[in-house]
């Protein structure tokens, strides 16, 4: 239904995602071995994130809270209520779930066992928010993207706030998985480093893995997951062509205008003669 809300298990054996169900979402994972489905419970639209033990799951729920639910029981717990819907999550071995939003500045922590959560970093730029976080596996630092008008940058930081986040190089929603890859978004393609995170930038050409991966702006959308044997992503090009048209208050759709971009979010002008539209180039 929707990959781009979807994460594979540390072990990969597990994809967990959302799925539209009438109304409302729902959590579910999906059996990579034999394909044997099982639904979770109701969600907000939003990230989802894996234990580093692969035991339990952490979405968004309806009462904008963070969760976790028990895969292998059903059990589930209300962890914090959050202001903003998160688009990536992850629960690090130190105990803490970091969460961030397109919407907002500051990263947050949140206690897996549940309590209030804190601010541990800000992009220090009112200009820019976060993208995506990854608690690495030493529990003591974070890999984080953030926005910035141009190409994304690749940021690492403190998991405790102790020092101020660092740029380490050019690239979107970047995984790192032990001990010496690093994978990131550039433009469409998915493209991989061979490096430890030890330095103080990251070097050279990547290597494309893939290419023809869109970015879908919104809420939890997230273009892939990674583990140490398996990388899922959602292929599809994006539509250039839009067609913006009118209705009346009857629902009856009167003209109707195609524009050759890539355009969403139109808004009326105080007056109602003019409209303005968010549009993007095709890449």
């Amino acid at each position: 239904d929707d990959l781009t809300r979807a994460a594979v298990s540390p072990d990969g054996r597990l994809l967990a995602f959302t799925e539209g169900v009438g109304n409302g979402r729902r959590v579910a994972v999906l059996s990579l071995r034999d394909g044997a489905k099982r639904d979770l419970g109701d969600v907000a639209p939003g990230t989802v994130c894996w234990s580093p033990d692969g035991q339990w799951l952490v979405y968004f729920g309806g009462d904008r809270a963070l969760y976790k639910v028990e895969v292998a029981t059903g059990q589930r717990q209300r962890l914090a209520p959050l202001v903003w819907a998160p688009n990536a999550a992850s629960w690090s071995v130190n105990g803490n779930i970091y969460v961030v939003a397109t919407v907002a500045e500051t990263m947050l922590a949140v206690p897996s066992s549940g309590g209030e959560p804190r601010q541990v970093a800000s992009t220090a730029d009112a200009k820019s928010n976060w993208m995506s976080v990854q608690a690495l596996p030493d529990g003591n630092r974070l890999l984080l993207s953030r926005t910035t008008g141009g190409e994304p940058e690749m940021v690492l930081a403190t998991a405790d706030g102790s020092q101020p986040p660092r740029v380490i190089g050019r690239g979107a929603y970047p995984q790192f998985i032990a001990p010496d890859f690093l994978l990131a978004l550039r433009g469409s393609q998915i493209v991989l480093w061979r490096t430890s995170l030890d330095g103080e930038v990251v070097s050279g050409e990547p290597t494309v893995l893939a290419d023809g991966v869109l970015i879908r702006l919104g809420t939890g959308m997230l273009p892939l997951s990674a583990t140490s044997n398996l990388l899922l992503y959602r292929a599809e090009t994006q539509e250039t062509r839009t067609r913006l048209a009118w209705f009346d208050r009857k629902g009856v759709e009167g003209a109707a205008l195609a524009i050759q971009r890539h355009c969403r979010n139109p808004e009326f002008s105080p007056e109602y003669g003019r409209v303005a539209l968010e549009c993007s180039e095709s890449s």
